[in-house]
């Protein structure tokens, strides 16, 4: 618990600190309610991610029950039931370990740009639809595979970010590419130090997963373009 409080706090501090200047010299710097508001999604999202997986790992806050997984983790080889459609958003709010959660906590807050560009309605449906697309990946790999974590609705708001505007400056393309340099390295350390442990379950990391995700997205904004 102690651990779980320390996080949370944490990836609360961070994101209500940090408070990006507006492009205009003459417009006024957000107050602290207005700039909480304009990420409220980003914030709710990273809360309940940490308390899904405090009561999934047993409040141990170490590990996702491996039952756990295996009953909502997407599985490989999917083929259609009723259950499917639940296990397409389920699994993108398990994690398998603590790394696995930070990682993408670490994604989700950089990506809380994104929301506060284009709103909550708009960031949440480019995530929500991103999931689903992602969640497709499963088809292509082996039965015992089992798939979970919310990177692929993570890639598809780093890639809407780059697509969902009309009329892109020089300043918003050069932060877009750190922002999702950014996510694709916290992706990749990720996975690179998991190769090196040998996992309790069949557990790998989703990059066709991380592809779909941002071409869902992007498939997303040019069907449904800002108003």
């Amino acid at each position: 618990m102690i651990l779980f409080a320390i996080c949370s706090a944490g990836y609360l501090l961070i994101l209500l600190s940090i408070r990006p200047a507006p492009l205009s010299l003459k417009a006024e710097l957000p107050d602290f309610s207005q700039h909480a508001m304009s990420i409220r999604a980003s914030l709710l999202l990273g809360l309940a991610l940490l308390g899904i997986f405090l009561v999934s790992s047993n409040f141990t806050f170490l590990a996702t029950d491996s039952t756990i997984i295996d009953d909502y983790a997407m599985r490989g080889g999917l083929t259609l039931q009723a259950r499917s459609p639940l296990r397409g958003l389920a699994h993108c709010l398990l994690h398998i370990d603590l790394q696995h959660l930070l990682a993408n906590l670490g994604g989700l807050g950089l990506l809380s740009v994104y929301e506060r560009r284009v709103g909550t309605r708009r960031f949440l449906a480019v995530l929500i639809f991103a999931c689903l697309t992602s969640a497709l990946s499963a088809f292509f790999y082996q039965e015992d595979t089992r798939l979970c974590g919310i990177s692929g609705g993570l890639f598809g708001l780093a890639a809407a970010y780059f697509v969902d505007e009309r009329a892109m400056t020089t300043r918003d393309w050069l932060l877009a590419i750190v922002y999702f340099l950014a996510v694709i390295g916290l992706m990749t350390l990720d996975g690179e130090l998991r190769a090196n442990r040998a996992p309790l379950i069949n557990f790998q990391i989703d990059h066709l997963g991380h592809f779909l995700g941002a071409l869902g997205a992007v498939i997303y904004c040019r069907l449904r373009p800002l108003p």
